[in-house]
């Protein structure tokens, strides 16, 4: 479990510094841009949730399938894969948030 945290902690400092490099400090001169600019970043946090969570549910599979009917191997996968589901919601969230406040303030 150490390594997958030391995973996340690296692609996450990595994800940092790509967005220093592709999307530098700009001044705002219409408010659509400031919004086109939020969705990008909003686009890129739901595409990393869900590739997240996908790998998590599929370690929970995997330690389902492999638990052997140990009881409580069984129990830790239920809960990684309610984990990974409760992350793609909130992936979905994320994605649709910004979007309902737009349509709410427009």
């Amino acid at each position: 479990m150490q390594k997958i945290k030391n995973f996340f902690e690296k692609v996450g400092a990595f994800s940092v510094v790509l967005a220093r490099e592709y999307y530098p400090p700009v001044e705002f001169t219409q408010p659509e841009e400031l919004v086109e600019r939020i969705n990008k970043i909003v686009r890129w946090i739901v595409t990393l949730l869900v590739v997240f969570s996908a790998i998590y549910i599929v370690m929970a599979g995997f330690n389902y399938v492999t638990s052997g009917g140990d009881e409580d191997k069984i129990g830790k996968a239920k809960t990684q894969l309610l984990y990974g589901l409760v992350g793609v919601g909130i992936a979905v969230l994320a994605w649709a948030l910004p979007r309902v406040i737009y349509y709410i303030v427009y």
